[in-house]
Order: C-alpha cells, then sequence, then structure tokens
C-alpha cells in the first residue's frame, strides 16, 4: 500500500486510473484501521482522538486498486467551518467520482446512528453502492 495524495479540495484528488473504493463513516470508527488491516500494513495513519483525517487520503495497491480514506463526519476535535468543508467535500466526491463501491464503517458499540442513516441518504440519493461494515464488534 503506497500513500499516493491527500486532498482538500476536488482539484486536488488523482484521476481515476483504476478502480476506486472508498471508506467512510463516523469519525473515530476504525476507517483508517481497517484500511491497514485489509492490506496488511501501517500506512494509513490512525488515531484514538476523533478527527485525525482531515482531508481525503488516497492510497494505492499497485496496478490494482485505489483506496480513499475519507473524513469522518459527526463529533470531531476539528472547528465547526472546517467540518462544514469536509462535509461539501464529501458530497462532491460522491456526487463526482465513480467509486465501485463505498464502505460504510460502523461502530459496534454504538450502531447505526441518525448521522449514518443522513449519509446513507446521501449515498442513496448519489446512486452509490455502498456496503456496512461493523468495526469494533470485539469491544462490546
Amino acid at each position: 500500500l503506497t500513500f499516493v495524495a491527500g486532498a482538500t479540495v476536488m482539484s486536488s484528488m488523482p484521476p481515476m486510473t483504476l478502480p476506486e473504493v472508498a471508506f467512510c463513516g463516523r469519525s473515530n470508527v476504525g476507517k483508517s484501521s481497517i484500511i491497514n488491516a485489509l492490506t496488511l500494513s501501517t500506512t494509513a495513519r490512525s488515531s484514538d482522538k476523533p478527527g485525525m483525517t482531515q482531508q481525503f487520503n488516497f492510497y494505492v495497491l499497485p496496478r490494482r486498486l485505489m483506496m480513499v480514506d475519507m473524513p469522518g463526519y459527526g463529533f470531531a476535535f476539528a472547528n465547526e467551518q472546517k467540518m462544514a468543508g469536509w462535509k461539501v467535500l464529501i458530497d462532491q466526491y460522491i456526487q463526482t467520482r465513480k467509486m465501485k463501491r463505498v464502505f460504510l464503517i460502523i461502530d459496534g458499540r454504538h450502531g447505526v446512528k441518525q448521522n449514518d442513516k443522513d449519509f446513507m441518504q446521501r449515498l442513496d440519493d448519489a446512486r452509490v453502492s455502498f456496503q456496512i461494515i461493523l468495526t469494533k464488534c470485539d469491544l462490546v
């Protein structure tokens, strides 16, 4: 797994030259950790502090797949203006990029929250195929 780019605006996102999958969910549900687990890597930076992924992070599995670690939604240690900017960028991303799949990460300790339901509706509205993955089930 290789880090390719960090993007805070659409124009700084790399071109789609490989199939692309994205990992999204509330802050601190384990998006970066699941990327590392799936790729047997430690390339994606993870933290136990909500809101540490503050840009779209693009990783590549050479000649196979682009993986995108998206900023979380919900509570984060970031100001409201920055979080509002993430929401706009997330909406632009899901409406314009043609991902193969979005993986919606849900913390098994808390289940599906209203902001998860709202995000699922945004994905449905954009006609984006998504799959739910439960994390942290071992902590229940």
